[in-house]
């Protein structure tokens, strides 16, 4: 029975390096060992959102996303969230001029008292 892979590939998979053949393979482990694991590039990930990482480690942030389209869609999904809480943000005082009455307010504040331990 053979092993199964503990990192399966997406079937859209558009790496530039895929680990494949023997030469892919060891090109693949070599990047992984020299670049931040993918739960590091989360964090650096995020990190970079609010400022500016050191060079060297955009730069191995980068080889790793030659290997990793798993990170790489994660980098996009939080620029693209970002882009959009921004342009809602701009926009929320236009959305809805709905208030809170002041009897809900007082009801809702009654229920977090009593939540609280």
């Amino acid at each position: 029975m053979p092993l199964e892979d503990p990192n399966p590939r997406a079937p859209d998979d558009d790496s530039l390096i895929k680990g494949g053949n023997w030469l892919s393979k060891r090109i693949e482990a070599f990047i992984a060992r020299a670049t931040p694991s993918c739960v590091e590039m989360t964090h650096l990930l995020s990190e970079e959102m609010d400022h500016s990482l050191p060079w060297f480690t955009r730069l191995k942030m980068r080889v790793h996303f030659l290997m990793c389209c798993y990170c790489r869609r994660y980098k996009e999904s939080l620029h693209y969230l970002r882009n959009v809480f921004r342009s809602s943000a701009a926009s929320a005082d236009t959305l809805s001029s709905e208030r809170l009455s002041p009897e809900a307010r007082e009801r809702l504040k009654q229920v977090l008292r009593d939540q609280l331990p």
